[in-house]
């Protein structure tokens, strides 16, 4: 899955790139061109977007959540290129092409933020940050469809998109801030293996230290994938 989403994106952004170069020393680029660089265009995005939810699928975060996502992507693309190819597409094509591409982007902003491992003193950031994500999908979906024409519409759209951008900057520097207390926990929770896997002898375990029981020789290590607090 990794392999292939990568080969789409650098194939993709090889295209965009030859095309961009030839725009610039051959001049414009006709109809059938940027049709072409724009389809490409959109694959790259559905890339980047399969991608940002793979890590998650692969630690098995959020459940099928990031699968969701990654369909959501291609469903995204599929629909976007409906529209590009398709002459004169209708209205409603277009809005659930751009109603599907919140619902992947919306999917894959919750993967990454998801990714972040966080104290129990800082989750909240992460939780605000992943519902403040569904609310401005759900308000940019609703302009999308036609409503919310009102100044105070667009007004909310942009505290919330304000609000979002000031947590998403939160949530890396709450990831860095924990490092240290869970690594200590991880320690902690880590001394609590006072055994030899091998023959049952007294020993004291430290996380990611190997150890040698006094017994029988066997050499081991601790490692605590998920620190429990």
């Amino acid at each position: 899955m990794r392999r292939g989403l990568l080969v789409l994106l650098v194939g993709s952004i090889v295209v965009n790139a030859a095309f961009g170069i030839s725009a610039l020393v051959g001049g414009d680029l006709g109809e059938p061109e940027q049709d072409v660089l724009f389809s490409s265009l959109t694959i790259s995005g559905a890339g980047v977007l399969g991608l940002a939810c793979l890590p998650a699928a692969e630690r098995r975060v959020f459940g099928a959540l990031p699968w969701l996502g990654m369909a959501a992507a291609a469903a995204t693309s599929a629909a976007l290129l409906a529209v590009i190819w398709i002459p004169d597409p209708s209205e409603t094509l277009e809005q659930v092409a751009w109603t599907l591409g919140v619902v992947a982007v919306a999917i894959a902003y919750g993967c990454l933020i998801g990714l972040a491992t966080l104290a129990s003193r800082f989750r909240w950031s992460s939780r605000a940050a992943m519902a403040l994500a569904l609310v401005l999908g759900a308000l940019v979906t609703v302009a999308i469809w036609g409503a919310g024409d009102e100044e105070w519409f667009g007004r909310t759209i942009g505290v919330v998109a304000v609000l979002l951008a000031a947590f998403t900057l939160l949530v890396p520097v709450f990831h860095r801030a924990s490092r240290a207390e869970l690594a200590r926990l991880a320690t902690e929770r880590a001394t609590g293996v006072r055994f030899c896997p091998a023959c049952g002898a007294a020993v004291e375990a430290v996380s990611g230290a190997p150890v040698t029981c006094p017994r029988c020789g066997a050499r081991f290590t601790v490692v605590l994938e998920q620190p429990v607090e």
